[in-house]
């Protein structure tokens, strides 16, 4: 698809461009799907945490304070925010995990609800490995 790697790829709903994020980059990249040199669209976005629509591309912002979604629009090629809420460190930068519906009235995104951990004892563990 790229020479320069990419990372999360989407065709477009026109079928013109297919839309890359980078890992470790921020920003979306697209490139013709007849040929030709890729190009970077906009600094926002995070290669996992990004789908298109009909009419854009949508982005969430993981790593900030307050998590962001912003909506691309091909035609006039700007970014609006459309929702902003506290991260509280419930939105991780893993993925994929994060996607649009085709017609953008639905996002969906991974949110980790609660994390827990135990604490096990293996009482004699050396009586398991044969070593008494």
């Amino acid at each position: 698809m790229t020479d320069a790697g990419g990372a999360a790829a989407f065709e477009s709903p026109d079928g013109r461009w297919v839309y890359h994020g980078k890992g470790g980059q921020t920003g979306l990249w697209r490139k013709p799907v007849a040929g030709g040199d890729e190009e970077r669209v906009t600094e926002h976005g995070h290669a996992m945490f990004w789908g298109t629509y009909d009419k854009g591309a949508c982005t969430l912002d993981p790593l900030s304070d307050d998590v962001t979604i912003e909506c691309f629009d091909f035609e006039s090629m700007r970014f609006s925010t459309i929702a902003r809420f506290p991260n509280q460190g419930r939105v991780r930068p893993t993925g994929p995990s994060f996607g649009v519906s085709p017609d953008g009235q639905w996002i969906l995104y991974s949110r980790i609800a609660r994390e827990e951990a135990d604490l096990m004892l293996v009482d004699q563990f050396d009586r398991l490995l044969g070593t008494r």
